[in-house]
């Protein structure tokens, strides 16, 4: 009997035991496959926390760049302004210390005169002191200004004076109604687009030429260079690298022209199409594209960031940087001007509202001064823009649909207009 128990016993383990096995043959795999799913979706949301740390840290890099940069512009501006000061000062003081000098030594060369008291008419206006007219002979008042034995010690007595200089007030050149200096025909086919280097060269494309023409003051041609596309906008790198945004017809990607002849294209605005382009004051390209955008790329076309976003197709034509680091853009489908601050912030400052007379904007220009110029192909003018937008020409037979501008180092205007004609004209005076 025991042994029977015994038996039952062992039987029982045994089927225990398979059950047991065959449990684990049927779960362990899908425990296995559960566990590594879980596995897979950890390593993913991981990845996905990595990059919004990646984003992050970049974006705030970015920022702190634009800060440093914009921090740096103001520092050098200050510096700049400073030395200048300093400068004007130091020509005012030599210039103060030679007339002092002067008139120590006529005194020197009358000191008899001055122990007595008595100094004539002739030896004051040989020191230059404006005189009443009260006869030929002055005498001092008593006690006199210099008494006897005092006339060795007038030099180190002026010597001692602070002289304050006057305020250094420059007057600006303004601003005033255009004067025509040339006007030529360029032997380009189509609408002309132009852009001038830091050297004061103007380049010149044409829409339906594939070939960029250097012109100078007298439009005469002194260069040309081949290109892959026919150009729509032109601008100019400080290396001498011209940016050419194409036709929309031949390609939608914007290209950097070097100075040996090669061509690269450096940003493609797909599905979309390129308008204006501009190049910053540290030298990063500022593109519009037909879909309204307005994108910042560096000169190789890495680091793409979206500065704008306009409502409907040519809502931004051209934009340009001034030197504070705000962003101006010409809105042909509303006829506005916007300007987008280094901040971010977006203002129309230009329109059609009651008194400004904006029609349609199309090429703008910074000049030295800062002033921002902007061509209406409506209007057939060109306009300073501020607050009021002040207009600056609108003769209609005389500017032609003016489209792109420019402006060279002897601050003359250079105005494309749509007749394949270029007017050159000076725009500024004190």
């Amino acid at each position: 009997m025991v042994d029977l128990n015994e038996r039952l016993e062992k039987e029982k383990k045994l089927l225990l035991q398979e059950e047991i096995n065959k449990i684990k043959r049927d779960f362990l795999p899908i425990l296995k496959k559960k566990r590594e799913n879980i596995r897979i979706q950890t390593q993913r949301y991981q990845a996905k926390i990595q990059q919004i740390r990646e984003d992050m840290e970049g974006e705030h890099r970015a920022r702190q760049a634009d800060l440093t940069r914009i921090k740096n512009k103001r520092l050098k501006n200050l510096a700049s302004i400073r030395e200048e000061g300093l400068a004007k000062f130091e020509n005012y003081s030599q210039k103060i210390n030679k007339e002092i000098n002067f008139f120590v030594k006529r005194i020197s060369e009358n000191e008899d005169a001055i122990e007595t008291g008595d100094i004539t008419t002739e030896m004051l206006a040989r020191t230059r002191i404006p005189l009443p007219e009260i006869g030929n002979t002055i005498q001092l008042p008593d006690p006199p200004i210099f008494l006897p034995g005092d006339a060795t010690s007038i030099g180190g007595i002026l010597g001692k004076l602070h002289v304050k200089p006057p305020p250094l007030v420059s007057e600006p050149l303004k601003p005033t109604l255009l004067t025509m200096v040339l006007m030529f025909t360029c032997p380009l086919q189509g609408s002309l687009s132009i852009c001038t280097t830091k050297e004061g060269d103007v380049w010149l494309g044409g829409y339906g030429s594939r070939e960029l023409l250097m012109v100078d003051i007298k439009g005469q041609v002194t260069r040309r260079e081949k290109i892959q596309s026919r150009p729509a906008a032109l601008a100019v790198m400080e290396c001498g690298d011209i940016i050419v945004s194409p036709n929309c017809e031949d390609s939608k990607s914007v290209s950097r022209l070097t100075k040996n002849g090669k061509e690269k294209h450096i940003y493609d605005a797909s599905p979309s199409y390129c308008n204006g382009v501009s190049v910053t004051v540290d030298q990063k390209i500022l593109i519009c594209t037909g879909d309204g955008r307005v994108v910042k790329i560096d000169g190789d076309g890495t680091n793409v960031k979206q500065i704008y976003k306009g409502s409907g197709s040519d809502s931004a034509v051209h934009a340009v940087e001034n030197a504070n680091g705000n962003i101006y853009i010409s809105d042909f489908a509303h006829s506005a001007v916007v300007r987008v601050t280094s901040y971010g912030k977006v203002q129309s400052i230009a329109h059609t509202a009651e008194g400004q007379k904006l029609g349609r904007p199309w090429g703008l220009v910074v000049d030295k001064m800062d002033n921002i110029l902007c061509a209406d192909i409506d209007r057939h003018c060109v306009y300073i823009i501020d607050q009021q937008i002040r207009e600056m020409a609108g003769c209609f037979d005389r500017i032609q649909e003016p489209g792109w501008l420019a402006v060279d180092n002897d601050n003359n205007l250079w105005i494309a207009q749509g007749n394949e004609d270029v007017q050159v004209a000076k725009y500024l005076s004190p």
